[in-house]
């Protein structure tokens, strides 16, 4: 299973009515949410480790569970050893604080009594990770109050599939055995630029969502635009439809989301633009209008006619296949050096 299709059957079992988690009460709150250490916090993981330096962590999914329980949750698809680079972010999980977390996220301090930090991972790997958790909670235990720390595996089983915690593992007391839906998981997050920013599959996937939402808005909303200007939004119009969990996701991958997605749009406007009696672009979107019914007509018929041809057509050059710009390069290099958001 690649990371990011475990990332979104994490988020499908508890974003989904009928996923397992939100059956048992877990909400999700927010994906790749950067919570800031308090300098306190900090010096205590470097006095645990000189290597462990933090200024923030990023849990891949932050969901509440019952009577104010917090689950940091981290999906990898193999587990890690004490002193590799990934364990300095295990170590700032697991010394942040209730009190701090709510402060954090503006949280009233009564809504936070636990904070808990657990790792999903391929089934076979979470008696290692849970073995590397312990031994990060006894180096930070002489200097900071450690939160609780558990890890369960993923293990496939015909249609289906089972959570297994580890022995000691805090985050599942029992196996979980769960039904997956016939057609198979949808993918919430079809791609996220902090897992790998050159999935080609990931971007096709989005980049397709992204024709389709933009061409039934237009079918519905241009004919508007013969009377009066009309404002296609980026964000509200096509991303939000196009990826879920758009409100929720809080990496700064999502920079790279965005332009990328404003950089297609223009190549689809771009064969009409003729057509238009206004056309501007604009932060948040575009603005148009067209001169009569004809033209309207005229568009639209452009717009189903290529999306039909590009049906059609053999597998073509993803309009997503392009170098990535000074920002996304600066954004690669602060996600690999192991600090999110470095402050």
């Amino acid at each position: 299973m690649k990371p990011l299709e475990q990332l979104n059957l994490m988020l499908w079992l508890v974003w989904d009515a009928q996923g397992a988690l939100a059956r048992q009460g877990f909400t999700l709150h927010a994906i790749g949410a950067r919570i800031p250490l308090d300098p306190a916090l900090q010096r205590a993981l470097i006095r645990a480790n000189s290597r462990w330096k933090k200024h923030a962590v990023a849990p891949d999914l932050l969901l509440r569970y019952r009577q104010g329980t917090w689950w940091l949750l981290e999906c990898k698809t193999s587990a890690f050893g004490p002193n590799s680079s990934t364990a300095a972010q295990a170590a700032g999980m697991l010394v942040l604080t209730p009190r701090w977390f709510a402060q954090a996220r503006g949280l009233p301090e009564k809504d936070v009594a636990l904070v808990k930090v657990c790792y999903a991972l391929q089934g076979g790997q979470e008696a290692t990770q849970q073995a590397t958790l312990e031994d990060i909670r006894h180096r930070l235990q002489p200097h900071a109050a450690v939160n609780p720390a558990g890890a369960f595996g993923i293990y496939p089983d015909g249609n289906g599939l089972t959570l297994r915690g580890a022995g000691a593992s805090v985050c599942f007391a029992s196996a979980m055995a769960i039904s997956l839906p016939p057609e198979g998981v949808y993918p919430l997050l079809p791609v996220d630029p902090s897992i790998d920013a050159n999935d080609p599959d990931a971007w096709k996937d989005l980049q397709e969502r992204l024709r389709s939402t933009f061409v039934a808005w237009m079918g519905k909303y241009l004919p508007r635009a013969v009377h009066q200007p009309v404002e296609l939004r980026l964000e509200e119009d096509l991303l939000r439809r196009a990826i879920l969990v758009w409100d929720i996701w809080e990496d700064e991958s999502r920079k790279t989301v965005r332009r990328r997605a404003r950089a297609f749009v223009r190549r689809l406007l771009q064969p009409v633009r003729k057509y238009f009696q206004h056309l501007e672009e604009r932060p948040a979107g575009w603005t148009f209008q067209v001169p009569d019914v004809t033209t309207v007509d005229t568009i639209l018929k452009h717009l189903l006619g290529a999306e039909s041809r590009r049906r059609e057509m053999p597998a073509q050059l993803s309009l997503f296949d392009v170098a990535p710009s000074r920002e996304e390069e600066a954004d690669e290099h602060d996600r690999k050096s192991g600090d999110p958001n470095p402050s």
